[in-house]
């Protein structure tokens, strides 16, 4: 069986961070489009003036990098240039939640995805594929469940889309499955049914013949398209809880978070807390095996990237009140899992983070509708 391997996201306590190892100034453009200051090391805040009406919790950027859009908890969708912040468009969203957006390997089709909530039904799912350049939409479908995670082919030809709601939506019926579709049509070309339990993340790998697919849970599954072979399953979630944060652009690697709380008195919420241990680590899901583990203390994770050359990995982690509550966009080694900068998180929150295609800058959408960019040339890897 092929490969499959995983990076699970350790949350570390956050105190001295900054400082880890002298790593190199990362400086900062100091104000955006209207003269505001930006965060360390921001070098670009998508203009306020055009911000979304809900969160950012979808990214995606263009493969030139000149390009970025954004998508909201109000179903919006923006198109931004990604170096100077410049509204470019609003693009058609979905009526409730945008949770995807994914570029075509040529940069002139965006997927959109996510949900809508209807009347009598609750919430089911809708997507569309968006043709950037003539300004027309291909296709759109409303879809039974909603959109969980997209994926597009290398080749750009294929789409898979990993759909599931609760039991506690739509009369308590539970709906999870991935659909394999041709991007220019939406014809769909394979189903898998019931297979996979609140999908968080997909990716195509071994030259677009397997559909990796990472759950809520932990659990990882390779489905096949071009044989009748059984999906092979692999379960990580023993052992604490463990979130992933989704993969790599060839479905290598992907980014989770592994927790353990001790069982204490639940009137001691506090020191219950400060007892959590938080890893971020790689793993090999073909055989379990940890490439490295990193403690991330008492924190916990929010979200994370992983950059497409596999060099850096990026999180936004978040220490207990009981011990500041201090937010921090932690930058690591892909390789080593080794701290190498730390970015102070003030006044948002973020919600969604993408590395640009060619690795060197970070985008980051927030709760208060605004998208930032950081610049992590100057970052030493190792």
């Amino acid at each position: 069986m092929k490969r499959f391997v995983v990076v699970a996201v350790l949350v570390f306590a956050l105190s001295g961070a900054a400082t880890a190892d002298e790593p190199a100034d990362v400086s900062s453009n100091d104000v955006d489009l209207h003269g505001d200051p930006l965060p360390m090391g921001v070098v670009t805040r998508m203009d306020p003036e055009r911000q979304h009406q809900g969160y950012v919790i979808a990214l995606a950027t263009s493969p030139d990098g000149k390009r970025t859009v954004t998508g909201s908890t109000a179903g919006e969708v923006f198109e931004w240039e990604t170096d100077t912040g410049k509204f470019l468009r609003q693009l058609p969203g979905t009526e409730n939640c945008v949770r995807c957006l994914e570029f075509t390997p040529d940069g002139t089709k965006l997927v959109i995805a996510g949900e809508a909530r209807k009347e009598n039904r609750g919430f089911c799912g809708e997507v569309l594929v968006w043709d950037l350049t003539t300004g027309e939409k291909l296709w759109g479908r409303e879809l039974d469940a909603r959109v969980k995670a997209a994926a597009i082919s290398s080749d750009g030809s294929t789409l898979a889309l990993a759909e599931g709601v609760g039991k506690w939506r739509l009369q308590n019926e539970k709906i999870n499955q991935v659909e394999v579709l041709k991007l220019e049509s939406g014809e769909v070309l394979k189903t898998y049914t019931d297979v996979i339990n609140q999908a968080v993340a997909a990716a195509f790998a071994d030259a677009d013949q397997v559909v990796r697919v990472i759950d809520h849970r932990g659990v990882f599954y390779e489905l096949p398209l071009a044989t009748t072979e059984e999906p092979t399953i692999r379960d990580r979630t023993s052992g604490g809880s463990f979130v992933p944060y989704g993969t790599s652009p060839h479905g290598d690697f992907a980014l989770a978070c592994k927790t353990l709380t001790p069982s204490i008195n639940p009137e001691l919420v506090e020191l219950r807390v400060l007892r959590r241990k938080g890893t971020v680590m790689l793993i090999d899901t073909a055989t379990g095996d940890e490439k490295w583990a990193a403690d991330i203390g008492f924190d916990r994770v929010r979200t994370g990237a992983f950059a497409p050359d596999g060099k850096l990995v990026a999180t936004e982690q978040i220490s207990p009140q009981a011990a500041g509550g201090d937010v921090t966009l932690a930058i690591r080694s892909g390789e080593t899992g080794k701290l190498l900068w730390a970015f102070p998180v003030e006044d948002y929150r973020l919600y969604a983070l993408r590395f640009t295609p060619d690795s060197k800058r970070l985008v980051g959408g927030t709760n208060r509708g605004h998208t930032m960019v950081w610049d992590l040339s100057m970052i030493p890897v190792q």
